[in-house]
């Protein structure tokens, strides 16, 4: 009976001990992602690359940002492991999708060389944007970059200048050299404009021509379907053959933000024309029944030349004959909208110059019409004006 109990008593020292060592385990504090991601950064300073590896791959695989930024950029450069572009592209993504910016920045640079993925310059300018928009002054230059060159984006150099700017402000080394040299440039194409002289206000910005007598400019063109997207993103023509031809579908109201933007751009203030000013620059010191000559076909395009009302369309600007003052397509290719009123109680807003879509009755000097501000027509565009200076 002794014995029993002796043996018992043994059973549950073991057992309580056992259960001791039990408690241990379960009570030891377990390391949390933001220390596995301080030692492995640790690691990765003082080079221990095996070691920030290990504490990097646990950190990032319970979904910590930074570490699988890090982690990608270990993969990148063959830090401790195999150099393996599309893994780093793998942790790079993982962490731009969770918002964290250098990751973003990383996958532009990714995407816009080819490395670790097929190269696509408009997903590398997607990724940079997410990142310039958090304030990222080294994606914020590299979206100037993508501007300048027209990658991914139309080019545009005052868009191009806006990004260094931004990227210079916050001490960007790179965006300060940027912005300098394409200020530069800028300034040098907005100098002095003489009357009837033809001067842009920005390398991409639409050409205008200065008024001889008045003190305002005209566009020599009407505004095409790439300069609208050089300053929209976007254009209304869903996959347009030729972008020199003048931009349609566009409201009055959708105008006004175009022209917001473009003065935003360029510091000048353009507007739409008034219909005094369009009809004075229309004839071109000349008094004839179109816009530039007597001779439709000459000036214009209108249903009898562009294949008719309901086949025809718009027609590449400046084909046809220009007038006295270097304006092109006054008369015909897309009515233009104006600034004026179009009735006495403005509810329209006036056109002029008539389209492809009309007889050429309707593309004369002399006729005008008007279209409610929210109208969207395949014939209707137009024009730019700015007041000078």
């Amino acid at each position: 009976m002794k014995l029993k109990i002796l043996l018992f008593s043994c059973m549950l020292v073991s057992v309580s001990a056992f259960a001791g060592e039990a408690d241990s385990l379960v009570a030891a504090p377990a390391v949390s992602a933001v220390e596995m991601y301080n030692r492995g950064t640790a690691a990765l300073s003082d080079k221990q690359y095996a070691e920030a590896l290990e504490w990097l791959s646990r950190a990032a695989g319970q979904g910590h940002a930074m570490a699988q930024n890090n982690l990608g950029g270990m993969y990148a450069n063959g830090l401790g492991v195999a150099k393996n572009e599309a893994e780093a592209v793998k942790w790079y993504r993982k962490a731009a999708e969770q918002g964290h910016a250098t990751a973003q920045n990383n996958m532009g640079t990714m995407y816009e060389r080819g490395t670790g993925v097929a190269k696509d310059v408009a997903e590398a300018v997607k990724w940079y944007r997410k990142a310039a928009e958090q304030g990222h002054a080294t994606a914020q230059n590299n979206m100037g970059t993508m501007y300048e060159r027209g990658l991914g984006v139309a080019k545009s150099d005052t868009e191009a200048a806006d990004w260094y700017r931004k990227a210079a402000e916050q001490g960007n080394e790179n965006g300060e050299k940027n912005f300098e040299r394409i200020s530069a440039s800028i300034l040098a194409a907005s100098r002095f404009v003489g009357k009837g002289e033809i001067f842009r206000d920005c390398p991409d910005c639409p050409e205008l021509i200065a008024i001889p007598g008045k003190d305002y400019a005209l566009g020599k063109y009407e505004v095409t379907l790439a300069e609208w997207e050089a300053v929209m993103g976007s254009n209304p023509a869903p996959s347009p053959e030729d972008k020199n031809r003048p931009v349609n579908d566009v409201s009055w109201n959708d105008v006004q933000e175009y022209l917001k933007r473009l003065s935003r751009k360029t510091g000048k203030s353009y507007r739409l024309p008034r219909e005094e000013e369009w009809e004075f620059a229309c004839l071109g010191g000349n008094q004839t029944d179109y816009c530039g000559g007597d001779d439709p076909d000459a000036v214009g395009w209108y249903s009898d030349n562009s294949g008719g009302f309901y086949s025809g369309q718009a027609h590449p600007v400046g084909r046809k004959q220009a007038n006295g003052y270097g304006l092109y397509d006054m008369s015909g290719n897309v009515e233009e909208w104006m600034e004026d009123c179009g009735d006495a109680s403005c509810t329209k807003r006036a056109v002029r110059g008539g389209s492809w879509f009309d007889g050429q009755l309707f593309i004369r000097a002399d006729k005008r019409s008007g279209l409610p501000a929210s109208k969207r027509s395949t014939h209707t565009g137009f024009r730019l004006a700015r007041t000078m200076p």
